[in-house]
């Protein structure tokens, strides 16, 4: 499928006025980088019957797991991860003793306070992202399967053995604490930065299995045919208060569209 910015305005997929658009209506995404995903998902087009069909079978496999779905991860807990990588604080000491923690938490008490808030939002992160290879585990469609893997291989780490379900980030000491968030700053940047960026996708990707549900939407289905085929039923537009649905007809007969109420 080709499109350009002219058919995106047509079909009211974007409108300066946000609430009037397509993109506003199919948007539940939980992030500002979901959100930020799912625009490019819908002003970018796929090109091949395979990646449709595969996109499809990852959108019908997230609704299947839409009760499910991890809470770990917020807005604002990617607003502080990606904020903890440009904030301006003194050195973390990488494995502190326990007089070396408390010497960092009271010397560089205002540091300290931002460290053990950006590193909880960290930890919930990783958490979270772990929930989502739990959950879907293997053999899902192909553009899900491969975003998991990706994420399973960042998160295999030792630093990240110990965050578990069960586990919880109150109960880590100073010196945990310190160390966590030493590793993530000075050592796991790129790959927190590609996690969020992973993240994104399935937030964007849950976003479309919402709107499917909530609006009852079905999927085109699509055949390999040299001849021309067009068969819609029960056909409106999703931004219509009172839609009132019809069909469309295409086929080797017609040089034109017909439409059927």
């Amino acid at each position: 499928m080709e499109t350009d910015i002219t058919t995106l305005a047509d079909l009211s997929i974007f409108n300066n006025e946000e609430e009037f658009s397509i993109f506003h209506k199919l948007n539940f995404t939980q992030t500002s980088r979901g959100k930020e995903q799912l625009k490019k998902n819908l002003e970018t087009p796929l090109h091949t019957l395979e990646q449709i069909n595969d996109i499809q079978q990852t959108i019908r496999r997230i609704e299947s797991e839409l009760d499910h779905w991890p809470k770990h991860i917020s807005n604002g807990t990617l607003m502080v991860v990606e904020q903890f990588f440009e904030s301006v604080i003194d050195i973390i000491p990488a494995t502190p003793s326990r007089l070396a923690a408390l010497s960092y938490r009271y010397i560089h008490a205002p540091d300290f306070s931002l460290v053990k808030y950006s590193a909880g939002h960290c930890f919930d992160f990783i958490k979270g992202m772990k929930a989502f290879t739990e959950l879907f585990g293997e053999n899902n469609p192909k553009p899900l399967q491969d975003l998991l893997n990706n994420a399973a291989q960042f998160l295999d780490h030792p630093d990240f053995k110990n965050i578990t379900k069960e586990v919880v980030y109150a109960d880590y000491s100073l010196s945990e604490i310190l160390s966590l968030a030493h590793f993530f700053r000075y050592k796991y940047k790129i790959k927190t930065l590609q996690l969020i960026s992973i993240y994104a996708q399935l937030d964007a990707w849950y976003s479309m299995a919402r709107s499917k549900q909530v609006y009852e939407l079905n999927f085109p289905e699509f055949i390999d045919t040299a001849t021309p085929l067009l068969e819609l039923k029960g056909l409106y537009h999703i931004l219509l208060a009172k839609p009132v649905s019809y069909n469309l007809e295409l086929d080797e007969k017609k040089n034109y569209i017909s439409c059927l109420n």
